[in-house]
């Protein structure tokens, strides 16, 4: 038995340091990145208001077409309107932000 201690010793040690080397290349390749958080710090923050004309609040999302619930439920109780009034404040709103940008 004490002749095995001494040759799993030296397994273990050599398949932790095979470990260390591939997670650090991993880590400088950036496989890891996206579970440390490093690429969220990295990536700019992300537009989230509500695409309707004058609002201030926070949208939903893309799952409702970057509106608040405010503007989600007036849309869709438009009767029928609700893709010419999405698309509306979309223009309106592209347009804004190209006037920022330029």
């Amino acid at each position: 038995m004490k002749n095995l201690e001494p040759k799993i010793r030296a397994i273990v040690e050599d398949q932790v340091k095979r470990l260390v080397v591939a997670l650090g290349s991993a880590l400088s390749l950036g496989f890891l990145a996206a579970s440390s958080g490093a690429s969220k710090r990295l990536s700019a923050p992300r537009d989230y208001a509500c695409i309707a004309t004058g609002c201030k609040q926070k949208s939903k999302g893309p799952r409702f077409s970057y509106c608040c619930e405010k503007h989600w439920k007036q849309a869709r109780s438009g009767g029928g309107r609700f893709k010419g009034t999405i698309a509306a404040w979309r223009k309106a709103a592209m347009a804004k932000h190209e006037t920022k940008v330029v």
